[in-house]
């Protein structure tokens, strides 16, 4: 992929059969949104989870159409925490703290780095 971002998922919906609308907070402290074909099939919905981070490229091709997502999972992985149901709310915590706060196009320095830090913290 050519023009990497990293970003965290942190809400995503299912539109019409196998689309799905998702908003990433990037490294760039910037809330995106767009759209993922196909983002419900089984092989790509394990990428596309609320609380995964992703390197992520983005695409779009008219101004009436949202952009469209592609993406391959990265590091940190969270999937240790979904054992342990305490870790895994503090997690979906962090996420709804992010999608209730942010605006889309609001800049916040610093807030991906601190996300990270502290799902880094709570993965170990």
């Amino acid at each position: 992929m050519k023009n990497n971002k990293k970003g965290i998922i942190f809400y995503s919906k299912i539109i019409k059969d196998n689309d799905l609308y998702i908003r990433v907070l990037s490294s760039d402290d910037i809330i995106l949104s767009g759209m993922v074909f196909g983002g419900h099939f089984k092989k790509k919905k394990i990428i596309y989870q609320n609380g995964y981070f992703i390197d992520f490229s983005i695409n779009q091709k008219n101004e009436n159409f949202p952009p469209i997502f592609l993406a391959e999972i990265t590091k940190p992985y969270i999937g240790i925490i979904f054992e342990d149901k305490y870790k895994l709310h503090a997690l979906l915590s962090i996420l709804n703290i992010i999608k209730l706060s942010i605006v889309e196009g609001q800049y916040i320095r610093g807030i991906y780095n601190q996300t990270e830090f502290l799902i880094d913290k709570i993965i170990f």
